[in-house]
């Protein structure tokens, strides 16, 4: 009789805990999948949603749910894959959340066959939004995907022209030479050439870049180079190359520095002054050399 109880206590205890671990799995799966409104046989419009739309959106898109309004329309991302943090939800496989390397906006991607590891420009049809706590993130279907190696600098500052105004100006025996101007939209990228043809050690002490009598440069600090505060966030450090500190007899230098957006139709006021030594304790038996010009629009 007591290893008939026993025996029923031992059973008692393990449809307990089987219903426990059933009820904690529907839960998971409830929670998990919670948020997802996604539609699997969205309608595809054909259209391809432009710069305008995500500029205009871009206040509303977490809030109200781009991909509520904007279903069945196609979004070009280029993106970053984490096949490691992929998972298999409602027949696809998950990637969430994905940023856009170009827009800097997150986005569910879900696909048919699973994605390897890498940077792809991605075809998403909007089918959908996922909800959660810290808004809402359209669900994007891949349609198409191919592999893309741009740098984060190439996507998010693109070149959109370029000039190469071969402008030169000369004095106390340093030549400057501006050998080109990049518009990459959100920055400009100023490319010159300084070369000793003196017979002494120059030193830089100065750069100014201007358009209209606004700076557009950044600040030399301690001879380094800080890029203006509101586009560092664009570049990685190797898009720079600074102009040497000490520029020696006979030595030519090419330098490479990002500047806050130009408009082309603006003259550029390039600067750069530079340091003769010839007496550490006495200032006025140094030199100093300014090397300026003007490109026009």
């Amino acid at each position: 009789m007591k290893a008939e109880r026993k025996q029923s206590s031992w059973v008692s205890i393990i449809v307990l805990l089987a219903v426990c671990l059933l009820y904690t799995a529907i839960k998971y799966t409830i929670e998990k999948d919670s948020g997802i409104h996604l539609n699997q046989a969205v309608q595809d419009s054909g259209i391809y949603m432009t710069d305008e739309v995500f500029e205009s959106e871009k206040d509303r898109v977490f809030q109200e749910g781009m991909g509520e309004r904007h279903k069945g329309e196609h979004v070009r991302i280029i993106c970053r894959i984490s096949a490691k943090e992929q998972q298999k939800r409602k027949g696809y496989y998950w990637y969430f959340p994905v940023k856009d390397l170009r827009r800097e906006r997150y986005y569910a991607v879900i696909s048919e066959e699973p994605i390897p590891s890498g940077q792809y420009e991605i075809d998403g049809l909007i089918s959908g939004e996922q909800k959660n706590g810290k808004g809402n993130y359209p669900i994007l279907r891949v349609c198409g995907a191919e592999p893309n190696k741009q740098t984060r600098f190439e996507i998010s500052a693109a070149l959109v022209s370029a000039r190469e105004p071969g402008l030169r100006t000369e004095n106390g025996g340093l030549v400057l030479t501006l050998d080109r101007i990049e518009y990459r939209g959100v920055l400009a990228q100023v490319y010159f050439t300084v070369e000793n043809r003196g017979e002494e050690n120059a030193y830089l002490y100065h750069m100014d870049f201007k358009t209209r009598g606004v700076s557009r440069g950044g600040a030399l600090v301690l001879r380094s180079y800080q890029p203006p505060l509101e586009i560092r966030k664009y570049l990685t450090g190797n898009e720079d190359k600074l102009p040497s500190g000490l520029l020696k007899p006979g030595q030519l230098d090419t330098a490479i520095l990002a500047l806050s957006p130009i408009d082309p139709e603006d003259p550029l006021d390039l600067g750069l002054e530079y340091l003769i030594m010839r007496d550490l304790e006495n200032d006025e038996a140094n030199e100093h050399i300014e090397l300026r010009l003007i490109c026009p629009p």
